[in-house]
């Protein structure tokens, strides 16, 4: 997945009549690892506290190492306990190379096709159901094979109306709900294409929008402009979030943005580094890739978020989706 930093691949046979056990096979390779770099009796680490996983290509039922694979990597090592080097990893993991940025500007052209179907299909009497449906349908028949990307997904979750205003849960789904005029539509849009990940949210208003509803638009968007100029190294993540929410809650919205205001991503969907939050101490650093994502939400009303997904340089930031933010 990331072909730059790869220096050594090793592939367990799995699947077919002579793969064998799965575990007997990786203790194999693992032997010949700890043999070839002198590494037993050494101490060992590995991702001991994930909570959460990327899919795999076969993102129907997704493994995911737990005890005994752990069991199997100390009998390998004989050394001490395993270390939990989730830490070190998740370093490593928000720095992203020149290969690895480029990769993520396709996954977002990928994306931006069904952003486009979004904006196409939200019409009133349009269930959200087969809104989002489209969009992901749109986003493998125009993403499989594009610059040449092998395995392309997307979950598009589609929240209107009322609905809108949880559109921040961590859960939101498309219902059978008709979009309704004068609705709030809040598109929640995953792409995966080969490992590597965009997360990009866009609102419309199905005809009209309300003098409020333009009024939290516009700060929002106020916010992100702010914000822009601040996604440069040595800033940290809660003075960029710090710098959105005084224009929101400037503008009347302090108890409607009620998350933070990105997170890390690239290899996953989510991921730890960096955070822009209130209480975050990390330190933007160039290859760093993160959402920029202010919210705001009228419980029981509506809700408006503007995503983006955005690589911090030396310089200026680079935005990796170009697609419209109108409201309207």
């Amino acid at each position: 997945m990331i072909k730059n930093r790869i220096k050594d691949v090793r592939f367990v046979p799995y699947g077919t009549l002579s793969s064998g056990d799965i575990y007997e096979q990786t203790t194999v390779v693992l032997r010949e690892i700890a043999d070839e770099f002198d590494l037993i009796g050494k101490k060992i680490g590995y991702e001991a506290s994930f909570e959460t996983i990327a899919p795999p290509m076969n993102s129907a039922e997704p493994t995911i190492p737990a005890q005994r694979t752990a069991a199997m990597i100390k009998a390998v090592f004989q050394g001490p306990d395993l270390l939990d080097a989730t830490g070190i990893l998740n370093a490593l993991r928000a720095i992203k190379s020149p290969y690895d940025i480029a990769q993520l500007q396709i996954v977002h052209e990928i994306a931006e096709s069904g952003l486009a179907v979004f904006v196409d299909m939200l019409k009133r009497g349009v269930r959200e159901i087969d809104i989002s449906s489209a969009v992901e349908a749109e986003i493998a028949r125009y993403g499989f094979g594009y610059k040449g990307m092998q395995h392309v997904r997307a979950w598009a979750q589609l929240m209107t109306g009322k609905r809108s205003s949880q559109a921040y849960s961590p859960f939101p789904a498309s219902s059978v709900k008709e979009v309704q005029q004068g609705d709030m539509a809040v598109l929640e849009l995953a792409v995966v294409a080969d490992g590597y990940w965009a997360d990009l949210t866009r609102t419309r208003a199905v005809g009209s929008a309300t003098n409020e509803q333009l009024n939290a638009y516009r700060a929002i968007m106020e916010a992100q402009g702010k914000i822009r100029p601040l996604l440069r190294e040595e800033n940290t993540g809660a003075a960029v979030d710090a710098a959105g929410r005084q224009i929101i809650a400037g503008a009347g919205y302090a108890s409607g943005f009620i998350h933070l205001t990105g997170h890390g991503l690239g290899f996953k969907y989510h991921e730890p580094v960096p955070m822009l939050h209130p209480e975050s101490c990390d330190v933007l650093q160039a290859g760093m890739v993160t959402s920029v994502e202010p919210g705001i939400y009228r419980a029981g009303e509506w809700g408006i978020r503007v995503e983006e997904n955005v690589v911090i340089t030396k310089d200026e930031p680079l935005y990796l989706s170009t697609f419209s933010t109108d409201l309207i």
